[in-house]
Parts: structure tokens; sequence; C-alpha cells
């Protein structure tokens, strides 16, 4: 029968030989037919005890949450690649564009000492090798909806197996020179909610600020002198009476484009001539790129 992306059946090569069937089998080679019978069964058997020892842990672990394994793996045909091809392109079609279908593998290694679920996702010559713990939790879940965290590029923590807030400079602090950031955050979404039909999304998040240098007035001198910066109004995106300014947002799903601009102002005393006081203004601008997303399906030539 056809077989069932979805179905993590494993079928017992030896079940239904019955023993008038052995013993009829022809002499020459029986040893050898044997043998082979019995390599494969215990191959099986292992795979069985590894999956099923695979999700006692994560289930003691993660108190009931599925894992990458379970989802990505164990829904599919695990210790196998798994070859998904970009949803409604074509080869011919995406030639005559000058562009290149996306095509991901993702690969689900039974060895326990491997940990992680490896993606390799190729378009256009350039080829992304990624990978997600075999025991992380989805960020988001639904009912056969999940989506994990894969990587990050241009966090200020530096570490790409790791996620992070967008960063937005704290307006109360004198900064003496502009700096920027760049950051891409990508995700990947399983949806199994088609019966028969599952997808992968692959998403991209890409956001870029850039913290403008302090610029100070001198308002006079005079008492009481403020220990600390005190609020004295902002303006730019967003902002309004009793509301907070424009931040960037802190989302893990797909987020529209917006571009961010506010200035915030605070009255300091003077660092190099104490007494005297400032009115210290500084300045955040930033985009949100609309997230970017590539839809898969299992390549029926290859799945």
């Amino acid at each position: 029968r056809a077989s069932d992306p979805n179905s993590t059946e494993v079928v017992n090569p030896t079940e239904g030989l019955s023993k008038s069937f052995m013993s009829k089998m022809p002499g020459k080679g029986t040893f050898l037919q044997g043998w082979l019978l019995l390599a494969l069964a215990s191959r099986v058997a292992g795979i069985r005890q590894f999956a099923q020892e695979t999700t006692a842990q994560s289930v003691q672990n993660n108190a009931g949450q599925e894992t990458a394994w379970e989802i990505l793996c164990l829904s599919g045909q695990a210790g196998q690649f798994r070859h998904w091809s970009q949803h409604d392109c074509s080869s011919a079609g995406a030639l005559m564009k000058g562009k290149q279908c996306h095509q991901l593998t993702v690969r689900c290694d039974v060895d326990k000492r491997v940990e992680t679920v490896s993606i390799t996702w190729k378009v256009t010559g350039d080829t992304k090798t990624l990978s997600i713990p075999k025991m992380a939790t989805a960020v988001t879940a639904e009912d056969y909806y999940h989506r994990f965290f894969v990587v990050s590029e241009g966090c200020p923590h530096g570490k790409a197996d790791r996620d992070c807030d967008l960063p937005w400079a704290a307006f109360d602090e004198a900064r003496v020179a502009a700096s920027k950031v760049e950051l891409a955050r990508r995700f990947l979404v399983y949806d199994n909610r088609i019966v028969g039909k599952p997808r992968i999304f692959m998403e991209t998040n890409k956001y870029s600020a850039v913290f403008h240098e302090s610029s100070f007035k001198l308002l006079g001198t005079g008492i009481p002198v403020p220990k600390s910066a005190i609020f004295a109004g902002s303006t730019g995106t967003d902002c309004a009476p009793n509301v907070q300014c424009a931040v960037p947002p802190l989302s893990v799903k797909p987020v529209l484009k917006k571009e961010l601009d506010v200035t915030s102002r605070f009255v300091i005393e003077s660092p190099s001539d104490p007494g005297h006081l400032l009115l210290m203004s500084n300045r955040n601008t930033g985009t949100v790129q609309n997230t970017y997303e590539v839809e898969f399906a299992l390549d029926p030539k290859k799945a």
C-alpha cells in the first residue's frame, strides 16, 4: 500500500511469515536470508526503542509539551531524510523569472548522540545549514500547528541558538556616539492541520535600528538639582497623551512592516559642569520588515 508520510507505524518484517512457509524455504541461502531478516528486525526494534525513549524523556523534561523530535520526526519517517519543495513553484516558471524554487531537507537521526534535527535550506545557489534541538519545545502551539525558533543573527548576546528581543536603546542614558543593529530571526512552522497534507513554513523576521548620539541644551542653574534623569516628553511614532510611543514588536509570530522614529528628552545635571542643568535629547529610528515566508509541501518525488 502507499506509504503515509505522517505515519509512524513500523512493520515487523517477520510478521506474517508462517512456520510452514519458513520450513519450506530452500536450504541453499537459508542461513543468509534468516540472518538478513534478524538484522532488519533488530534495526526496526532499535528505531522503535529510541522513539519510545526519546518520547518518554521529552515528556519528563517538558511536562507533556511536544518537542521538535515528536513533531518533525515521529509524525513522519523517523531516521530518514524528508524532502520538501516550495509550494506552487515549478522549476520552469522560476527559471523564466530568473529565480529558483526553494528546497528543504529535514533529517531525523535516531542516533542518541545526535542532539539536533538537521535542516538544509537551498535556493539560488545558496545553502543554509540549520538545526533545532530534538528536545526544543514550540514557541507557539495550537492543534497540529507548531512554531519553533531556529536561529538568530545579530542579537546582542551573540548566540545564534538563542532568540532575543529587538533592541531599543534606553532614552534616559547619555550616548557619546551613534550605534546600529541589524537582526534576522528565523522560525520553522509545522502545519499538519490537513490530514495527509503537512506543510512547513520558514519565516524570517528582519529588523534594523539606529540609536543616535545624544544632543544637549543648556537650561541654566538652580536647585533642586536632579539626582537622576527626569522625563521631559517624547515626540514621534505613535506618541500621544497618556500613551507610550512606538517600540519594536515583541513577537515570534509574523509581523507587518513598520517604520519607527521616536525622540525622548530628559533633564539631567551636566556631567562636566556640576550644578548646571541640561536638556538631553535621544533619538531612536528603526525599521521592522514584513515577515518573509516560504511555504513547503512534501516533495512527491522524494518524500
